[in-house]
C-alpha cells in the first residue's frame, strides 16, 4: 500500500514532470494542452487535500483519489480520442492514464494527516 505521505509527495512531483513532458519538442498542439492544464488542476485539488501534502485542508484522502481517478481517466479518453495527435503522444497520455490508475489502486484512502475541525468529528 502506498502511504499518503508518499501519495502526497508525489502529487506535486508527478504534475510537474507532465508539465515537463508536455514541453518535448515535436510534441503534437492539443497533447501539449492536455499536459499544460492537468498539473495546475491536479496541483489545485492536492493543495485542499487532507494528507501530508495539503496545505488547506478539506478534502478527504477518498474524495482526492476520485479527483485523481477522473484525471487519469481524462489522460487516457484523450489519448484514445484525439486522433490527429502523434501516435506516440496519444500513447504517451494513455499510458499515464494508466499508470495514475495503478497508483491510485495502491494508494492509502486514509490520511493520519489531520484536517480541520468539524462539529462531527
Amino acid at each position: 500500500m502506498i502511504s499518503t505521505r508518499l501519495h502526497a509527495f508525489s502529487d506535486y512531483v508527478i504534475p510537474a514532470t507532465i508539465a515537463l513532458l508536455g514541453q518535448a519538442p515535436g510534441r503534437g498542439p492539443g497533447t501539449r494542452r492536455i499536459m499544460e492544464i492537468g498539473p495546475p488542476w491536479h496541483l489545485a485539488y492536492t493543495l485542499v487535500t487532507r494528507h501530508e501534502g495539503g496545505l488547506v485542508p478539506h478534502l478527504s484522502m477518498r474524495t482526492h483519489l476520485a479527483l485523481d481517478a477522473l484525471s487519469a481517466l481524462t489522460f487516457v479518453g484523450a489519448g484514445i480520442l484525439m486522433r490527429r495527435e502523434p501516435t506516440r503522444d496519444r500513447a504517451l497520455l494513455v499510458g499515464l492514464g494508466l499508470a495514475e490508475l495503478a497508483w491510485i489502486a495502491l494508494s492509502d484512502d486514509k490520511s493520519d494527516s489531520q484536517g480541520p475541525i468539524t462539529p462531527h468529528g
